[in-house]
Formats: C-alpha cells, structure tokens, sequence
C-alpha cells in the first residue's frame, strides 16, 4: 500500500479525486489499470524492492539507489546495506514527503535589515523605473530570477518587497510546492498559517524565502522526487496502455476488472450508508437523552 502523500501526489497527477468516495467508475478503473498495464511492483530482489515495471526511476529522479539493494538470502526478504547508505546515500530520502516550510505571512524585520540600505546606483537596469523592472523580471525563470536578484543590494531588497508577487507565482508554478487542498484528508491545515495557501496566503508574503526552502529541505526535495515518480508512472502507463488493449486477451482482463471496480464502488457505498445510519441512530440517542433529561426537570 502506498504511503498516503504518494497516493494523493498519484491521484493529483491522474487528476482523479484521492478519496474512493468520490471516484467515478471511470476514473477507478484508470487507478486499478496502472497495475493492470504496467504489472505489479518487484518483490525483494536485487535492484530494489517495490519498484513499479516499465518507469525508469534513475532518469526522471537523476537518484540511483540500486546499489544498495543486494540479493537476499532467502525469498521474501529484503537485503539492504544501510550501513553503505548511512555513509555515502542520500539520506533525505527518508524525509516525509508532507513536511511543509513553514510560511512567513511578512518578510520579518531581521530579513530586511540583512539586506542593508542600497546604495546610489548608476547602470542601466537597476536605474529603471520600478514597473519596467517587474515586466523584465516576468521573462526570467526560477534560476535566472534567483542569480539576478543576488547581485546587488538593490535588486535584493526589491526581492525582499515588491518582488515577492513574483516569488509567489513561481512557487505556485511548481505544482508539490504547497499543500494539496483536495486530498483526502486535506493537506493544508490553517492553524496560526504557519502554511502557505496557494489562494489565501497573501502576495506580499515572504515567498522568496518559500521558495528557497522549497528546494533545500529534505522533505521538499524527497516530495519532489515523489512527484517526478508518479509523473514517470503516468507516462509509462499512457505508453503502454495501447499496446495492452491490443492484446487478445484484453477483452476478459477487461470484464474481469469491471467487475472488481462494481464491487468495490458497492462497497463503498454500502460503508457510507452504514456510517450514515450510526450517525442518525446517535443523534437519536442524544435527542431522546436530552428529551429524558428535560423531563426529569
């Protein structure tokens, strides 16, 4: 089973709801057609364990972990040098993938004050009107953004102010970067907004500050590659969904899967029309208790 972040970035992905509740029939059985199409994941073997066939992990994540996988001593275990990996690894890819920077509603004092005071400038950008300076800032990209506004102290306290609208638009560009509102549960949660909302958290934020936590934490970074993963899986699955329709022996795998995706959507509503009724038989319960309290008085 997958972890519940993984899933959701899945579901995101395919753009299907995370919850089974609210699946259509279509959109179920694209999910149970991933396996279908693709196999089930590789047991505990050489090379790795629970490794989806046909998606190439090494080329979309730039990480190769097979070297630390060893062939185990009997079937069904697992070898793994984590000793090897302890040492030399990437380590941050045990960070939860659903750890969030924390969000700074205002660029603090101290964060202002590093900057210092700009000095007199004379060259031809920096001497810009303000407006001028942010119609050439839209033509930048993240990278580009970044090195320009590390060069002076006037293009970086413009970043710290009125550059921020744009510090936001690339944080919201980068679709792991902030909690996932129609996951199931939520992964935004708004207590104290110590997290950033992609719609309500406001615009003259400390997103540059986000945005570069957004690429150095662990969590981010081990979310990222998640997120390029369940990306290589939907291209592998839309590469080889074709070639498995054509197979003869599609039609009764296909028949086969319609009836597991009928049974499991009864279920769900069986599940959801049981929890109706224990709720209405509790609100029963408390209305007669409180009907027996107010008698008795």
């Amino acid at each position: 089973m997958a972890h519940q972040t993984c899933s959701n970035l899945l579901c995101k992905v395919f753009g299907v709801p995370s919850s089974i509740a609210s699946l259509t029939k279509q959109q179920l059985r694209t999910m149970c057609e991933i396996e279908t199409v693709l196999g089930r994941c590789t047991p505990a073997a050489r090379g790795g364990v629970g490794r989806v066939p046909y998606v190439n992990y090494e080329s979309v994540t730039g990480l190769d972990m097979r070297s630390y996988w060893g062939q185990p001593r009997m079937p069904g275990h697992v070898a793994f040098d984590w000793k090897k990996f302890k040492d030399w690894g990437p380590t941050w890819v045990l960070a939860r993938p659903d750890v969030f920077p924390k969000f700074f509603s205002k660029v603090t004092p101290e964060r202002l004050a590093s900057v210092g005071e700009p000095s007199e400038t004379f060259d031809i950008l920096t001497t810009q009107p303000l407006d001028i300076l942010q119609l050439l800032i839209e033509y930048l990209d993240i990278p580009g953004y970044l090195a320009l506004t590390s060069t002076c102290r006037t293009l970086r306290k413009l970043a710290l102010t009125s550059f921020q609208p744009r510090a936001r638009k690339y944080v919201l560009s980068i679709p792991w970067a902030t909690p996932l509102l129609d996951s199931s549960p939520p992964e935004y949660v708004g207590k104290n907004d110590v997290m950033a909302h992609p719609q309500n958290s406001p615009h003259d934020a400390d997103w540059l500050l986000y945005l570069s936590h957004v690429h150095r934490t662990n969590s981010m970074k081990e979310r990222r590659r998640v997120w390029l993963i369940v990306e290589e899986i939907k291209r592998a699955y839309e590469t080889r969904r074709e070639t498995m329709y054509s197979r003869p022996e599609w039609p009764a795998m296909s028949r086969e899967l319609d009836g597991l995706i009928d049974s499991a959507l009864q279920m769900s509503r069986d599940l959801t029309s049981a929890d109706e009724r224990s709720k209405r038989q509790r609100q029963r319960a408390r209305e007669e208790q409180i009907a027996r309290e107010t008698a008795l008085d």
